[in-house]
């Protein structure tokens, strides 16, 4: 979730809340699964199965159940580069360590929009 991008108030479905680019984290997850034949097969049929219905979830209302189901794709292709930063020495470490802070203040900064405007219901 960049801000200046404003994810928020763009209902763009590629980039909304930021989707694109974790999509996009998973090419570079593939190339490191190409020695692991059967996990790269798995993931490619996982992948392929969660963008046709991502897609289809733009015309058909999935309540973004799609999303879910993807989810941990994209964190497995997440550790898979993280676990290879991280093993590079301190510079690798500071790049995993600045994208989970960063990630963790996109998720609150959406939380607080999503609060934001939510409409209050008193009964």
């Amino acid at each position: 979730f960049f801000p200046a991008l404003r994810y928020d108030f763009v209902q763009n479905p590629y980039l909304y809340y930021g989707l694109y680019i974790p999509v996009l984290m998973v090419i570079p997850a593939y190339i490191l699964m190409w020695k692991h034949r059967t996990l790269w097969t798995f993931a490619a049929a996982w992948y392929v199965v969660a963008i046709i219905f991502l897609m289809a979830g733009y015309k058909i209302s999935m309540v973004d159940k799609q999303l879910y189901y993807i989810v941990p794709l994209l964190m497995l292709s997440w550790a898979m580069i993280a676990d290879r930063l991280w093993n590079r020495g301190p510079m690798g470490r500071i790049i995993v360590s600045t994208t989970i802070l960063f990630t963790l203040w996109s998720a609150l900064q959406l939380w607080i929009i999503r609060i934001d405007r939510a409409p209050l219901v008193l009964p």
